[in-house]
C-alpha cells in the first residue's frame, strides 16, 4: 500500500494495532489524506482502505515513521492517536476506545503535554480533558 500511495498516513485503528493499543485487527486499512487529495486513485480494489480527510493544518501534526516486514511507511505517533479516537470517539467501538485510553496509559513511551498540545490545536481539548482526566 506504501508503495501504491506513499503520501498516506496510517491513522485510527491502524495505528492503535500497530502501537498494541488493541488486539483487533482492523478489517481494513485506516489512512490520512489530505482535505483535497484526487479521491479517484484512492478507489482501490485491494488491499480495503478507510480514508480520513485532514485540513492542511492537522494532517502533518504528528506525523512518525513505523515500519512493518522492512517497508517503512508514515503513521501518526501515539499521542496523535490517541488525539484522533477520542476526537472521533462517537465513530468507534466504545471497548477499542477504553482499551486503548488505558493501554495509552499504561504506556511508557506516552507524552502527555504533547497530547494536550495536539488537542488544544485540534480543538479538541475539553472531550481530551474529560476522557483522558477520568484514567489519571
Amino acid at each position: 500500500m506504501q508503495r501504491l500511495l506513499p503520501d498516506l498516513i496510517l491513522c485510527m485503528e491502524s495505528t492503535l494495532y500497530y502501537y498494541g493499543y488493541t488486539d483487533r485487527n482492523p478489517d481494513k486499512w485506516h489512512v490520512a489524506v489530505h482535505r483535497d487529495a484526487n479521491k479517484k486513485r484512492l478507489h482501490i480494489d485491494y488491499p480495503l482502505i478507510s480514508v480520513h480527510y485532514f485540513d492542511t493544518k492537522y494532517l502533518n501534526m504528528g506525523v512518525a515513521t513505523g515500519s512493518i516486514n522492512g517497508v517503512d511507511f508514515r503513521i501518526y505517533d501515539r499521542d496523535r492517536t490517541i488525539c484522533d479516537v477520542i476526537r472521533h470517539i462517537n465513530k468507534l467501538d466504545r471497548e477499542i476506545v477504553n482499551k486503548a485510553i488505558k493501554a495509552y496509559l499504561a504506556d511508557s513511551g506516552k507524552n502527555i503535554s504533547k497530547l494536550i498540545e495536539y488537542a488544544k490545536q485540534m480543538r479538541a481539548y475539553k472531550k481530551i480533558q474529560l476522557w483522558i482526566g477520568v484514567w489519571l
